[in-house]
């Protein structure tokens, strides 16, 4: 899908630009996955920017260098891209891709995100994210020359809710898709907790075998997916095991 995405807004926009959108459109929603709130608006933030920037492109074929401070975007910059000719420029790039980043960019900037002064909490970043995934959606949408059954089936994919995979419940946390095998579920866990020991991994996921669960977990080390020091029982998920529940999270919403 990101492939698709890619190379069908690539062909419209200038690839430096593509490139960081879906670079932060991705870190984004790892952010709202591992529940980070803070880091979840900090990094919509820097899609704001880039989806300021590629507005203007579409209006003036010109846009402000990624090392430049963009202007402020207010009322003055949204009537001034309003007013671009409405014969040659679709209404979208004009104004409603605008007002939807400035709904998006006050939440970020009114409460303080950009600076880290405040935890937005689940609300604001929930808003946020959606938001993003409409604004790339629509980029794509205007961007698209492809069969309408597969632009529908991207859009869908982009838009779709989030996966609720983990319930946290009396202090435990329940991997809730029942297709994920032992070794995906504490790289799961992990990955929305950072670092755990393997007592509460255990109660966790309710392996009923501890000796064979510390064997898992000795795996996962020898792999590299995880790093388990047995002397105190702590689990730290690597880069390399993120990258590979990141994957498998991916596929649910294909």
């Amino acid at each position: 899908m990101i492939d698709d995405i890619k190379k069908a807004l690539i062909k419209k926009f200038p690839a430096e630009l593509i490139n960081k959108l879906i670079s932060r459109y991705l870190t984004s929603l790892k952010e709202y996955r591992r529940k980070d709130w803070i880091s979840t608006c900090t990094c919509v933030g820097q899609f704001i920017e880039i989806s300021m920037r590629m507005v203007n492109y579409a209006l003036t074929k010109k846009y402000k260098d990624l090392n430049e401070n963009l202007p402020a975007l207010n009322e003055q910059l949204l009537n001034k891209w309003e007013n671009y000719s409405k014969e040659e420029n679709s209404e979208s790039y004009r104004i409603i891709i605008p007002r939807v980043l400035f709904a998006m960019y006050c939440i970020r900037s009114k409460r303080g995100v950009h600076v880290k002064k405040a935890d937005p909490g689940i609300m604001d970043a929930t808003l946020l994210i959606n938001d993003m995934k409409w604004v790339l959606a629509e980029f794509f949408r205007l961007a698209v020359n492809m069969p309408s059954d597969k632009v529908y089936n991207i859009i869908n994919s982009i838009v779709s809710k989030e996966p609720d995979l983990i319930w946290n419940i009396n202090g435990r946390n329940r991997v809730l898709d029942n297709t994920f095998i032992t070794q995906d579920q504490i790289l799961l866990i992990l990955y929305e907790n950072t670092t755990l020991t393997d007592k509460e991994l255990l109660k966790d996921i309710e392996y009923s075998n501890p000796s064979k669960f510390r064997e898992i977990l000795a795996a996962l080390h020898r792999k590299r997916l995880l790093e388990y020091n047995k002397n105190t029982g702590e689990c730290t998920i690597s880069p390399t095991g993120e990258r590979n529940i990141e994957k498998k999270i991916s596929k649910l919403n294909l």
